[in-house]
C-alpha cells in the first residue's frame, strides 16, 4: 500500500469491523503523562495538516508519511488495541535509552504490555517495536501502513492473542543496555526512566 487513497480505503473498510468483542478502531486520545491516560471521542476526528506540521516542528523531524495518512483519515485512537497517538502527543525516548534515544513514539501499549511503536528520526519510514522486558527493539515493518495491515489481520484472525503474537514473533530483536547514554541535564538523580516500572 503506497497511496493515500489505498491506505485510507483500507482504514475506512476495517475500522468498524469486530475483532472478537472489540471494534477494530475506537477513536480517542491517549497520553501517558495524564492521570487518566485514555479519553474516548464520540467519533473519528481526522487531524489537519497544520496540526501535523506543528507537531513535526516541536519534535524536530518529519513524521512518517503513512502515520500522517492515518491521522488525516481517521485520527487518533485504539487500532487493534494499540493506542495510536495524536501528533501532539508523540514523544521521544529519553537519553536513558542509549541508541533508542532518537526514537519517536507513535503508539503506546501496542501488545497490552506497555510496549511501543516508534520510528528513528534518522531512518525514513521504518517502524520499530520497542519492548521493556527485555529492553530493546526490533523492526516491526518497513512502513507504518504495513504494521497496521499486519496487526489488523492478526486481530481479525485471533482476537485475543493475534497482535501480541505478531510482536512476539518479530525477528532480530536487539537488546539494549539501558542507561548506557548520558542523562540529560536537569533530570533528577532519582528519576526513573520511561521503561522502569519497579
Amino acid at each position: 500500500m503506497r497511496t493515500l487513497s489505498d491506505f485510507a480505503d483500507f482504514l475506512l473498510a476495517n475500522a468498524g469491523k469486530m475483532a472478537g468483542k472489540l471494534k477494530m478502531f475506537e477513536p480517542g486520545h491517549y497520553s501517558e503523562q495524564s492521570k487518566q491516560p485514555w479519553t474516548p471521542l464520540a467519533g473519528n476526528q481526522p487531524v489537519s495538516l497544520e496540526v501535523i506540521r506543528a507537531a513535526e516542528k516541536k519534535l524536530g523531524c518529519k513524521l512518517p508519511r503513512d502515520y500522517c495518512d492515518f491521522m488525516q483519515t481517521i485520527g487518533p485512537g485504539l487500532w487493534a488495541g494499540m493506542a495510536i497517538l495524536a501528533p501532539d502527543n508523540c514523544f521521544t525516548f529519553d537519553f536513558d535509552c542509549a541508541e533508542m534515544a532518537d526514537f519517536v513514539v507513535l503508539a503506546c501499549n501496542v501488545n497490552g504490555c506497555g510496549d511501543y511503536l516508534a520510528f528513528n528520526r534518522h531512518v525514513a519510514d521504518q517502524v520499530y517495536f520497542c519492548g521493556h522486558d527485555p529492553f530493546g527493539y526490533a523492526v516491526a515493518g518497513l512502513c507504518f501502513d504495513l504494521v497496521i495491515c499486519k496487526t489488523t489481520l492478526a486481530a481479525l484472525c485471533q482476537p485475543q492473542t493475534g497482535v501480541r503474537e505478531f510482536f512476539a514473533g518479530l525477528s532480530d530483536f536487539h537488546e539494549v543496555e539501558p542507561g548506557a547514554a548520558e542523562k540529560p541535564a536537569g533530570r533528577s538523580a532519582g528519576a526513573k526512566p520511561w521503561w522502569q516500572f519497579w
